[in-house]
C-alpha cells in the first residue's frame, strides 16, 4: 500500500512559508505589505458591495418611484461619496489597528 507524501506545509497547492519567501522575498513576514494588501482587498470588496447595493436602490427609485433625473443626481452624490468614503475610512482604520 503506497501512501502519497507531501512536503510539510505544502498541501494541495498551498504555498509553504519557505516557498513563499523564495517567490516573494520582500513580502514575507512584512507587516507593511500585509496591511497594504488588506487595505486594497477591503477597499475592493466593500466598495463593490456598496456600489452593487446602490445600483439596486437607484433602479428601485427610478422604476418604482419614478424619480426624475435631478432627484437621482442628488442621490448619486450620496451613493458615490459613501461608496468610496466608507471603505476608505474603515480600511485606513483597520490598517492603523493592524487588523
Amino acid at each position: 500500500l503506497a501512501v502519497p507524501t507531501t512536503p510539510p506545509g505544502n498541501y494541495e497547492g498551498y504555498y509553504s512559508i519557505e516557498r513563499w519567501e523564495v517567490y516573494f522575498p520582500w513580502a514575507a513576514d512584512n507587516g507593511g505589505t500585509c496591511n497594504a494588501q488588506g487595505f486594497f482587498v477591503h477597499l475592493g470588496f466593500a466598495g463593490s458591495a456598496f456600489f452593487t447595493g446602490y445600483i439596486a436602490i437607484q433602479t428601485l427609485l427610478l422604476v418604482k418611484y419614478a424619480w426624475t433625473e435631478k432627484q437621482i443626481q442628488k442621490a448619486e452624490y450620496v451613493f458615490f461619496g459613501t461608496g468610496l468614503g466608507v471603505p476608505q475610512i474603515t480600511g485606513i482604520w483597520a490598517s492603523a489597528e493592524g487588523l
